[in-house]
Parts: structure tokens; sequence; C-alpha cells
């Protein structure tokens, strides 16, 4: 008997875009929220793909202090660019290419709007792709485990047009030499990104990717004996309804960037590092709790699994309340209507799971899929897929000597 476990990842796909939406997908009758992350999708995806929290795996944010095990130190020709062509878009986008492709990196790799100068003292933590063997700093995925115990499957080409994904996917299913296939698809974060929940191109979205989705589970079924079906997202998204630019406090606290402080300013959040006396308190009485933000409380950050005894991605991090965006930030100076990346049980951040099968184990939070996924792969082929357990407590890959 011929058995597929197919699995769709629709980002920011969350339980807000599909419990007020029926019509999506009632063929999938199993339906329910999941707990998210703490985090961007370079958080929820590692714990989906691995079944670890961020401090298991060390894919948290994408940018790190690390002036000492910086990958781009031997980038000081950055330095030299003139102030105002640095910031041209598409001159960034081909320094990014380059640095990327000079040092072997497959994963992800934007430059975002990082001050270039900064560069040979940070560290860029998706060097990898996450959808190929090797691609945690720390732990196994379940791509992994595809290779160690030789599954055929199929997984998407992130880099791929979306429309290309689904083709290539339908492909590989039509030969029908594969046990498992996961298909990527992420224009829906882009969308929401632009324009928020608003139902008329959300709606319009998400039917194009019904039908994709639908014309490649008919086929599926039409080849194969069964087919596990499920569709996986990594949070929702919320309405944007105030931007925030903290760098006028930062700038009255006359403390200098690698000098007294270094920090990184995510769209939601601001991690920070202390680099002299004193600087801490300053921040912290620049940026004090309030309406907008507040500081993470360490026993908050350890059970969401954000804390590193090392400080790796930040001393300190100040948190935005939904619907609150820093605007500029280093991922960019343009006010977006649509945010993910706040705290994981409010309610616009919640991720779902539709199937046409409810699990055979509980699903909680965004890590348990990882096993139901492990569970599928084991049923469609019938291999062992041995646990990790044993790596689970292994030391994390040092940075450092990847950078060296």
């Amino acid at each position: 008997m011929r058995k597929l476990a197919l699995t769709v990842f629709v980002d920011a796909c969350g339980w807000d875009v599909v419990s007020p939406r029926p019509w999506l997908l009632p063929e999938l009758s199993h339906r329910q929220p999941v707990e998210s992350v703490f985090g961007y999708s370079s958080a929820c995806l590692p714990a989906i793909l691995s079944g670890r929290l961020p401090n298991e795996c060390d894919h948290w944010s994408s940018w790190r202090w690390d002036p000492e095990g910086s990958p781009f130190r031997d980038a000081r020709w950055l330095q030299r660019l003139p102030a105002l062509a640095a910031r041209l878009p598409p001159l960034r986008r081909r320094i990014a290419e380059r640095l990327a492709r000079e040092r072997g990196w497959d994963g992800y790799f934007a430059l975002h709007d990082m001050p270039l100068a900064r560069l040979p003292q940070l560290d860029w933590t998706e060097k990898r792709s996450y959808f190929q063997p090797g691609g945690l700093n720390r732990g196994r995925t379940l791509f992994d485990r595809l290779a160690a115990d030789a599954v055929p499957h199929h997984v998407s080409d992130w880099r791929a047009p979306e429309a290309a994904r689904f083709a290539a996917a339908e492909a590989a299913i039509r030969r029908g030499g594969i046990d498992v296939a996961f298909v990527y698809a992420a224009d829906l974060d882009g969308l929401m990104h632009r324009e928020g929940r608003a139902e008329g191109p959300v709606d319009a979205l998400l039917r194009t990717t019904q039908a994709r989705l639908r014309a490649l589970a008919t086929t599926a079924w039409g080849i194969y004996d069964e087919v596990r079906l499920r569709v996986v997202s990594d949070h929702g998204m919320a309405e944007v309804q105030r931007p925030i630019d903290i760098r006028p406090r930062i700038g009255r606290t006359g403390l200098r960037w690698g000098v007294d402080y270094a920090s990184v300013l995510d769209s939601t959040m601001a991690r920070f590092w202390f680099l002299k006396p004193g600087a801490e308190a300053r921040l912290r009485a620049a940026l004090p709790d309030g309406p907008d933000g507040r500081w993470l409380d360490p026993a908050q950050a350890k059970a969401w699994g954000v804390h590193w005894a090392d400080g790796r991605f930040g001393d300190a991090v100040w948190t935005l309340e939904p619907g609150r965006l820093l605007v500029p930030s280093d991922l960019g100076r343009a006010a977006l209507r649509g945010m993910h990346g706040y705290r994981p049980e409010h309610a616009d951040s919640l991720a779902a799971l539709l199937s046409n099968e409810a699990p055979a184990r509980p699903v909680r939070r965004l890590t348990d899929l990882f096993h139901v996924l492990v569970d599928d792969a084991r049923w469609a082929s019938g291999r062992a897929l041995a646990d990790d357990a044993a790596e689970r407590d292994a030391p994390p890959r040092s940075f450092r000597a990847e950078a060296a």
C-alpha cells in the first residue's frame, strides 16, 4: 500500500486567519490553534522542524552581537561605501548576495536596514537552509532524519516563486517515488505585512493557495492509496496600530553603540548588550515599562525558551506590546500594516493546524508539530527515524569556530 505524508506550510496562516473563514479547506476537518514561539519565522520554523525551542537549537532572531566571531570581519570594505549609496535597496541586495556567496551560505540572508558599518561586529545565525540536512546550529530537523534513514522525499526550494514550489511538488508526487512531501508557501506573510488582515486581498490569496493545495492533494490521492495532509503555520498577524521610534530615547542617553552598548532593533523587540558599567541603568531608564513595551522578565524568557546564560542573543530585551512596531528598525524603515513576533499567548500570535485526520498525539505548541510530522513520515515510509534524544544535551555549535 502506497502512502504519502504531505505537509503544506503556509507562513502566517494563523488561527486569526483560519477561524473566521469556514470556507477555507473545509475538507480538512481537524482544525485547531497552536501556541507559537516568541520570535519570528527564524525561531518558529526551526521549532516546527526540530521540536526544539530557540535556546535548544540556537535559532531566534537573525542578528547577534559577536565582534570576535563575526563572519564579516574581513568585509571592512563595507565601511568605505558612501552612506547614501549604502542605503539603496538594489545595492544592498547585491551586497547581500555577494556576502552569502563568498561564505558559502545557502540559508536565508538579507541585510534589511542594518547599518553596513556595524556588520564586522555582528553575526548572522541563518547560514544554512533549514530545509536541508545540517540546517540547524544545534540539533537535527525532520530533514536530517529523512536523509539518515534514506526516506525518499520532496522539499520546496524556498528561493523559487510560490507557484513554482507547488508545481515542483506536484511533479514529484506524480512520479510516485516519494514518501514525504513538504511544501513551503510564504506569500501570505508578505501580503499581510503590506496590507494587514484586510479581507479582500487576504481572501483572494487564500483562494489561490486553496486551489493550488487542492490540485496537489487531488494528484496525491490519484497516485497513493493513503494520504495524510497537514496544513501548518507558524504564527498569525497583528494589525499595526502604532509605530514607535525609540532611537531618539537611546540617543539622549549619550551612550555609544559598539563602545558602551550594542543593540539590534528588531521589528517588535530591542535586544541590548551592555558593554560598559552604567549602560544598563541608562538604557532601562530611557525605555521604562509602559503601554508601548516592557523589559522581558528573565523567568518569562526561560519559560518561552529564549534565555541564554551567555547572553548570545542579548543581555536584556525590551519587548513591544501587540500592535506596536519599531519604525525605523534594523529590519526596515517603512511602517507596515501587519506584524508578528509578539508574546506567543496573544490571540494574533496563534498558529494553526488543519488536517484530514487528527494527530495521534496532543498538539499544544509549535514544537509538538515536529513530532506529528515525524510520526507521519514513519507511517508513510515504514522507517524508524530514530529519535535524537542523545543530542538534546549536546553543546551548541560554536558560532565563532564557524566564522574563523
